[in-house]
């Protein structure tokens, strides 16, 4: 690499100017002049050509783009052809792959990270960096921006390793992915098939101070159908997440786990010691309705009533009550 005394300076200016405003052929053009491929510009916080391009010119999070995506995907290639650098921080510490994510603009965070795939340990190194004002990892940017694709793509580059990894409230990925109703179906197999929740304690753990997060996940896992997932939850809640039990979403969350999926549902409950049995959980699966409004409601079996011959029982909810009194 150059030392920065032998760059054009005004070509380096100028470079900066043209990729802000997505020119493609003066960026190039300032290159060929002996532009700094990572000069840096002071009055908008050090942030250097490649913030620009992958952020699509923008100097605020939510401005508005100044180009179109693949002009972006454009300037980042060229940039980095000439050595630009993907890890280089502005002044909150913020690195172009944070903003990849965040923006998640078509193809540039592949870019990035085929870039940096050439170098494995600075990889692995900036998918777990933090920076220094909110302690965002590049994943919790891309959870923020609510980009399930570009979390995708950063846990099959490695940002599996930074799942524990809290911002500055505390916060993992995993948490603003419950607040943002991410992750996805695909994020949440995706986990799965590359072992990075085999212990879901990781994921809840940090959740614990907010009980109605460990729901979302719920929800989430059991809207994705996604068995494996629903069961680890099921049994790591009551004992990572023992405040969560102070507030179980009968209403919604526990309905729809008891339906859909029994067995886990069972293996909840068994957890809930201060929950009555007899008094709560029997109730509440007694007036779950999981027949259609068409069909005759039919009574569960008790001992005052017991089932006739020719009248079947709810099976949904006979099934479950039997699971339960195995509990």
């Amino acid at each position: 690499m150059q030392p920065a005394s032998e760059f054009n300076k005004e070509a380096s200016a100028a470079l900066v100017v043209a990729v802000k405003a997505g020119d493609y052929a003066a960026a190039g053009e300032a290159i060929r002049l002996g532009a700094d491929a990572n000069t840096v510009d002071l009055p908008t916080g050090r942030m250097t050509p490649l913030h620009f391009a992958v952020s699509a010119g923008r100097v605020h999070t939510h401005d508005p783009p100044a180009f179109s995506g693949s002009t972006a995907a454009q300037l980042t290639r060229l940039l980095l052809r000439y050595g630009a650098r993907a890890g280089a921080g502005d002044y909150m510490g913020f690195t172009p792959l944070h903003l990849a994510a965040f923006h998640n603009l078509p193809g540039v965070l592949d870019l990035l990270l085929g870039n940096l795939q050439q170098q494995p340990g600075r990889l692995a190194s900036l998918l777990l960096l933090q920076d220094s004002e909110i302690k965002y990892t590049p994943l919790h940017c891309a959870v923020e921006g609510h980009h399930a694709s570009a979390v995708v793509t950063l846990l099959q580059a490695g940002a599996a390793a930074g799942l524990d990894a809290k911002d500055w409230t505390s916060r993992t990925a995993w948490n603003l992915a419950a607040v943002h109703e991410l992750p996805a179906g695909a994020v949440m197999q995706l986990a799965l098939e590359l072992r990075t929740l085999h212990t879901v304690p990781v994921v809840l753990r940090a959740a614990a101070k907010w009980p109605d997060q460990v729901w979302q996940l719920m929800r989430a896992a059991i809207a994705s159908g996604l068995v494996e997932f629903v069961e680890m939850l099921a049994t790591d809640i009551p004992a990572v997440c023992p405040r969560a039990l102070l507030v179980v979403p009968w209403g919604d969350v526990m309905v729809d786990l008891a339906t859909r999926f029994p067995d886990c549902f069972k293996l909840l409950i068994a957890g809930l010691d201060l929950v009555d049995f007899h008094t709560v959980v029997e109730p509440f699966i007694h007036g779950l309705n999981f027949d259609d409004e068409d069909e005759e409601v039919e009574e569960v079996p008790s001992k005052e009533h017991p089932a006739q011959p020719n009248s079947p029982a709810r099976g949904p909810a006979m099934m479950t009550c039997c699971l339960l009194k195995h509990v």
